[in-house]
């Protein structure tokens, strides 16, 4: 998911530079895009997919990666869950933001081994959902189309209507793990 506006931000997230690990001397630096989708790859997801907006010029993508456009104009990170699952030649997808730079492979591998089949995961640290980092299964496009059609784009209560019906499950984040889902949204986020 890397088609906000960044407004907060004052420039495009996605394109961001920093370095490959801080703990290494050797300077190498990525784009949050790109550490976002080598840490998807280093925990087995394929195909990956870029959700991003229907008018913004298009990221330059790493080889493999593709690019799917939001169908809709304003309407957050609903509208690029439903291009991502429309798209999707799997009946399960994973999100990651591209603002969760702190997320770890660790976090990103347990998320994935609470999904079942036909059913989502969503983590939950206390009773709060973390729905940009979350699994979701196709089952829930037909709710997530009714929402886009009454312009109701909370992603919160998308995952309230998923824990209710069945198709999500909640995963409670442990508190050692709560620093993974810091959103990186303003300047000021990056000192934290």
């Amino acid at each position: 998911m890397a088609g906000g506006e960044s407004k907060r931000m004052g420039r495009d997230k996605a394109a961001m530079i920093r370095l490959v690990s801080p703990n290494e001397p050797s300077g190498k630096t990525q784009t949050w895009l790109e550490r976002q989708l080598r840490l998807l790859e280093d925990c087995g997801f394929e195909p990956q997919a870029v959700s991003w907006s229907r008018d913004q010029p298009p990221p330059s993508l790493p080889c493999g990666a593709t690019l799917i456009r939001d169908r809709a104009k304003n309407g957050g990170p609903l509208v690029g869950l439903e291009a991502a699952l429309t798209e999707s030649p799997t009946s399960l997808v994973f999100i990651l933001a591209v603002d969760l730079q702190r997320m770890s492979p660790a976090v990103v591998t347990e998320i994935r081994a609470k999904a079942r089949s036909g059913c989502g995961v969503v983590p939950m640290i206390g009773d709060q959902p973390e729905p940009l980092s979350a699994i979701y299964p196709s089952s829930a496009l037909p709710e997530i189309r009714r929402r886009l059609q009454r312009q109701e784009y909370s992603m919160c209560r998308l995952v309230e209507v998923g824990l209710a019906r069945g198709w999500l499950s909640p995963w409670l984040v442990p508190a050692d793990c709560s620093q993974n889902f810091a959103n990186w949204n303003q300047p000021s986020d990056l000192d934290s």
